[in-house]
């Protein structure tokens, strides 16, 4: 299992595609899309109430799915003695369905592709 530094955390990376690439890091866009769910999740009230010391321990990449479609990236974190999941995609405009466990993120700033 390869891992990779996100928002500075060392994380469990899988690369999950129908076409195999050898790749088993993210693609800097990849990255920038992940990081940018992760920090939207540590920066909400409710996600910081309900998951206090949550650590993010793995990523997967669903590349057989779109860019913006839900479910794109899995994000586990770890959270005392158990976990929480979310899912998130790049969206035409930030989203935050905490019920449902979707994050969309506005690609902004340029991400790199």
């Amino acid at each position: 299992m390869a891992t990779q530094t996100i928002n500075g955390v060392e994380v469990e990376i899988s690369i999950i595609s129908s076409q195999p690439t050898g790749d088993s890091r993210l693609s800097p866009r990849e990255l920038w899309t992940v990081e940018a769910v992760d920090q939207v999740l540590r920066k909400n009230p409710q996600f910081q109430a309900r998951y206090p010391g949550a650590v993010l321990s793995r990523v997967e990449s669903l590349r057989d799915l779109g860019e913006g479609e839900k479910g794109r990236y899995y994000l586990r974190y770890q959270v005392g003695e158990g976990a929480t999941e979310f899912w998130g995609y790049l969206a035409p405009r930030p989203r935050l369905d905490f019920k449902r466990g979707l994050v969309g993120v506005v690609p902004s700033d340029a991400p790199p592709v």
